[in-house]
């Protein structure tokens, strides 16, 4: 089956089955990582399902170098997701209040799940726990159950101010500024003219990223790939560098024994330069 279907001859698709079977071994383990290709595919869910059903067969969940692992499509998109940095949502995948969730109840009735099943599995359902946690860890003491823990002091958002929104309003001129750190829009967004067109229309763009980006020379002529005429753009571009903290200190911690070495073999009196 799997020969007729991908192509791969029967005898490789064995070996490779023998190398996963052999990481069961207490002295191996296997991690396996999948990006776009397995979560966009039509069955996607199942592809990594049944990986995950794999690796605890092998017992290589939980273990230094194992698990099932995704590689994202964009720069910390999951740390994005985690600390609830999207305009609708809270740290730790809550939801945040929309206008129409007045009190607490309310809110907390609509995002907690109801088991489908007798005896179902229902982690979310643990929901208000996980927001009362929230809540004492925003506002500590101050955050008690005769005031709904602070529920009345969150933000309550009348519609989603997602990227692409946020986008569409600075084409409608209805943006002063933005501050785009990590992310490249103008070559991550599929209508890269209206793009660039937005960004033309704000009084001033900062980009922080280690590397000039698409997104910080938007107003720069580059022929066919830009087109856009730099005498018309008005936007003030600060462009922030931002060096990469483990690269810079996995760089700092290699070279240091190297340039300590160098300057002790010249051998200058008073020279302690090899100690900075």
């Amino acid at each position: 089956m799997v020969e007729n279907i991908c192509g791969t001859p029967k005898a490789d698709f064995l070996k490779v089955c023998e190398y996963i079977a052999e990481t069961s071994a207490p002295d191996k383990t296997a991690s396996f990582l999948y990006a776009l290709g397995w979560t966009q595919h039509s069955i996607g869910a199942q592809n990594i399902r049944t990986m995950a059903m794999i690796q605890l067969l092998l017992g290589n969940m939980g273990m230094a170098g194992g698990g099932v692992n995704a590689l994202r499509g964009h720069s910390n998109i999951q740390g994005l997701t985690d600390l609830g940095l999207l305009s609708t949502s809270l740290p730790g995948y809550m939801s945040l209040p929309n206008e129409k969730q007045a009190d607490l109840q309310t809110y907390l009735t609509a995002n907690t799940p109801k088991p489908l099943l007798k005896d179902q599995v229902n982690y979310w359902g643990n929901y208000p726990k996980f927001f009362v946690s929230m809540m004492k860890a925003f506002f500590g003491d101050k955050a008690t159950a005769e005031n709904s823990w602070g529920y009345d002091w969150l933000p309550k958002w009348d519609k989603s101010y997602d990227v692409l929104q946020y986008f569409e309003m600075m084409n409608q001129g209805k943006v002063n500024g933005y501050i785009c750190q990590g992310f490249n829009p103008v070559a991550s967004f599929p209508n890269k003219n209206k793009v660039v067109a937005s960004l033309s229309k704000l009084k001033f763009l900062v980009t922080i990223d280690p590397l000039n980006t698409e997104t910080s020379t938007f107003w720069q002529n580059h022929g066919e790939s830009n087109d856009v005429d730099p005498a018309k753009i008005q936007t003030e571009v600060f462009r922030l560098p931002l060096h990469l903290l483990r690269r810079r200190e996995w760089v700092y911690r290699q070279l240091r024994p190297l340039a300590a070495m160098a300057l002790e073999r010249r051998g200058r009196p008073g020279d302690r330069r090899h100690r900075w």
